[in-house]
Order: structure tokens, then sequence, then C-alpha cells
């Protein structure tokens, strides 16, 4: 069967993703049937792309965040800026094996009432007037309510024209701890990946168990196997505990683990290689988001701050580009060198820049992992 026969039946089958109903799910959802056929299009030229056997992991992508905190009228309320920097890193560390990198290109505060228990219904009166053009704006708000409930976020799919389709909605309580990965989720969304369980946001599936029709049903990769919508059947260890058949009659088997499952959220830790392989085509120069040049114009000056911070021996770790950071009052600043290895080891009080964070895991040290612009301040 011809690529485009295969598209055309998929999109006869596909019944669009609609808002959810839980506020531990997506509410990103097709507009309308053109935004599904493009959509389509671009599934067609990515596979035509990757059966073609070249290579599309071509060097890293660096996609600028730039923060919109909405908070009430009087300037109470709104994630910190601290916390949605702790979300910018978590989405480096998840995207860390697909080539794919973000950096802070800024924030500003937005002081209305109005938004910030956010109604998709206002959804043009506050980005429009708010939107930073070429760069991934994400918009935090104290709560989503959709058509059909409420939600942790929302995306689009990308459709190719320049400062349109570049924002991200997210509820504060989805953002703020070290678990929640729905800003990962959604710029899976951001970068044309569907859900696993493909046809729609609260439904299950029709792609089949062995695999026959994985490029017509279900998300259309198939190194992602038949997921019939893991929402509240994923337990604390990560194992599916459902009892749902396909078609056959045969028992679903997905893998809980993947970004754009509706998986138990500690579990989601992976993208499939062709889930990868999509995304780096979506930003590369064919690709949907790339015709929309993304680039941040204004990089922030360097400017530190107290919290949080560290009294005692750290050692201070990056692999990425250039930014400075304040350790024991002396500038070190990364090499624009692509993945150095950079290490210092201080006794003092280490003061962090925006877009670094403390991560205490490690047995012997407090280990200080940061995300580097890749730009000069």
């Amino acid at each position: 069967m011809e690529i485009r026969s295969i598209i055309a039946l998929f999109a006869a089958l596909w019944m669009g993703l609609t808002p959810s109903l839980s506020q531990d799910e997506c509410g990103t959802r097709f507009t309308s049937r053109a935004e599904r056929e493009a959509y389509e299009s671009r599934h067609e030229e990515f596979l035509i792309e990757y059966a073609s056997g070249r290579s599309i992991l071509t060097g890293y992508k660096y996609i600028p965040m730039y923060f919109h905190i909405v908070r009430q009228s009087d300037g109470s309320g709104g994630i910190s800026i601290n916390t949605a920097l702790e979300a910018m890193t978590r989405c480096n560390t998840a995207y860390a094996g697909t080539q794919i990198r973000f950096f802070y290109c800024g924030h500003q505060y937005i002081n209305n009432s109005t938004y910030y228990e956010f109604h998709v219904n206002e959804e043009s009166a506050l980005v429009n007037p708010n939107r930073v053009n070429d760069v991934a704006n994400v918009f935090v708000v104290n709560s989503i309510t959709t058509t059909e409930g409420t939600a942790c976020g929302y995306a689009y799919y990308p459709n190719g024209v320049a400062n349109t389709n570049n924002h991200i909605l997210m509820d504060i309580e989805c953002m703020d701890g070290p678990e929640d990965n729905t800003l990962e989720h959604e710029f899976g969304h951001f970068f044309d990946l569907p859900h696993t369980h493909g046809n729609t946001n609260n439904g299950t599936t029709t792609e089949l168990v062995n695999g026959s029709n994985c490029t017509t049903d279900g998300d259309l990769f198939c190194d992602t196997p038949a997921d019939p919508n893991l929402s509240g059947v994923v337990n604390t260890s990560c194992v599916y505990t459902g009892t749902a058949t396909d078609a056959n009659g045969q028992v679903y088997s997905p893998n809980t683990a993947l970004f754009m499952s509706y998986s138990h959220k500690p579990c989601r830790t992976a993208f499939s290689a062709q889930q990868i392989a999509k995304m780096n085509l979506t930003v590369s120069p064919l690709g949907s988001i790339s015709r929309r040049t993304l680039n941040c114009t204004n990089c922030p000056a360097v400017a530190t701050y107290n919290d949080p911070y560290f009294n005692g021996s750290a050692y201070v770790l990056t692999d990425y580009y250039r930014r400075n950071v304040i350790v024991s009052n002396v500038d070190l600043t990364v090499q624009p060198v692509d993945q150095p290895n950079l290490g210092f080891i201080a006794t003092e009080r280490i003061t962090l820049n925006p877009g670094f964070h403390f991560d205490t895991n490690s047995p012997q040290l407090d280990v200080f992992h940061a995300e580097i612009d890749p730009c000069t301040p």
C-alpha cells in the first residue's frame, strides 16, 4: 500500500483529539479537519524521509523558552521563575537523548485575575497580546478549564506559519514538582507527536496488538506498542494493570514508559526511536517548526539569584553551551564547545543564575547541573 493511501486510511479512522476530562490528562486536540489533514501530510513527509535511511539526527537543535507567568491582578500567586526554570531543566533531562535542547529566553508577569483561573475561551485574549515571536511561549496559569472539564496543559501541532501555534498552556500544579512531566508531554505535541493511543484524547485505540496496522492506526509509529489509553491503569511499579483487548481478542501490552502516553507520570521517561526521529525532522531545515525561525533575540544579561544556594562543597557540572555562573564570587564561563566536561569544586557559597539547579542525588557531592544558553548574553 502506498504511503499516501496509508495516510488516507488513517484519516478516516482518526476522530480528532478532544480536551481532557481529568486534570491529570492533556487537553491537546485538533481544532479542525484541515488541521488533521495538515498533520497527515506532515507525517507522510516523515515516513518518506524515515524510509529513505538518511540520518535525521543531524546535530543539536536549540529551542528558546519564554515563560508568561499569570498572577492575580494584585500580583499575588503564580509560579516562581525558579520553579519554571526547574521545569525547563526537567525538559532537558527528558530530551537528553533526542538532540533537542531548551534554553531560557526570558519571562514576564501578567497580573490579571481573569486569566489566572483560565478558560480556553479566553486563549486569544491572553495569548495574542503577549506572544513573543520566534520562541516557544509557555503560559502558566493557576488552573485550566476546557469545554469538557479541566486539564494539566495543552499545546498545538506545528503548522509552519511564523509565530502561530508556538505556545503551550500549563496549569501551575502540573509543573511544580520533580515528577511533573506534563510540560515534557506537551512539547511532544509541539514537536508533532500524537498520543500513543492515537485516535482520541479520552478514548482507546484501534491499533492491533500484533502491530499489523501500526502504520494506519494508533499513533502511526510502529515502535510504540498498541496502547488502549493508560489513564488509571498503570500502577506505581509502572506495570500495566488493564485487561482491555483489541479487535482480535488479544490483551494489550503497552509501553508504560513513553512520555506521549497517559501512563502514571513518574513512569514516563522515554521517547521511542521513531518519535525522536519525527521530532528532529520537525525542527530540522525541512520541518514545519524550523520554517518559522526559533531564535532568542533578547538573551538575558547575567543575573544571579540567591535561592537556591549551597554552603559547603559542591561539584559544578555542565555539558551545554555558554552562560555564566557565579561560583565563590568567581565568574565561570562555559566555552562554546559542544558538550565540554567542565568541573569546579567550590567550598563556599554558590549563587545560581537562572537556568541552573541543584541535583542532590549524588552520594558524595551535591551535583550542580547547568542548562546553558547557546548565545552570548
